[in-house]
């Protein structure tokens, strides 16, 4: 989906001057695009900046078996920033991610890193995680079942590398992170239990 602000009709000699930056929304785990609309589109359209709004593989109206956490729907999220960039519609782009979407988001912003055209300028990373590895010790952190739990992990892994075609242990957005150099606004909140603070 994509929204633009509401203004006057454009003279075709004059659409390149008049080109809008575009923010794209990247949805949390177990919702769609729709989430768009509670998060960030009444914010940003007031300020002039168009929104576009995907359903990765495996979301909303989308096809696929697998959510993958953010590996490959950040695939996803490159090619609509590059096709929007193609229409030679927007001047610049951010990315907007929730949660799963916020590693979507970094992952995807350092695979444009290398795109001259379609590069990301800022990014709104809200109520991420840094490391899948990470977050599933700090949500089951008893010590006495930490052997269980590795395990069941690992068993997880070997499934998602077979089913999906990739390694969970690679999906890991602070080093993504490292490689981007655009602004990027951090958003969490202390009293996030999916999501803990390290």
């Amino acid at each position: 989906s994509l929204f633009e602000p509401a203004r006057d009709p454009i003279p075709a000699e004059r659409e390149a001057e008049e080109r809008l930056p575009c923010v794209v929304f990247c949805h949390s785990l177990g919702t769609c695009r729709l989430q768009v609309f509670s998060d960030a589109l009444w914010i940003l359209l007031p300020l002039g900046i168009a929104v576009c709004a995907l359903d990765y593989g495996g979301s909303g109206h989308s096809e696929g078996e697998f959510v993958t956490l953010g590996w490959w729907e950040s695939f996803d999220v490159a090619a609509v920033v590059e096709h929007l960039h193609a229409t030679n519609r927007y001047h610049s782009f951010g990315l907007w991610g929730r949660s799963m979407g916020a590693a979507a988001a970094v992952l995807a912003a350092s695979r444009l890193l290398d795109s001259k055209a379609a590069r990301i300028t800022a990014l709104v990373l809200d109520s991420g995680y840094s490391n899948l590895s990470d977050l599933a010790s700090q949500l089951f952190p008893s010590d006495q079942c930490s052997w269980f739990f590795s395990g069941v992990l690992e068993a997880v892994r070997l499934k998602v590398q077979h089913s999906a075609a990739f390694d969970l242990r690679k999906l890991n957005p602070s080093s993504f992170a490292k490689v981007c150099d655009m602004p990027a606004l951090v958003i969490h909140s202390r009293d996030d239990e999916l999501v803990p603070i390290s």
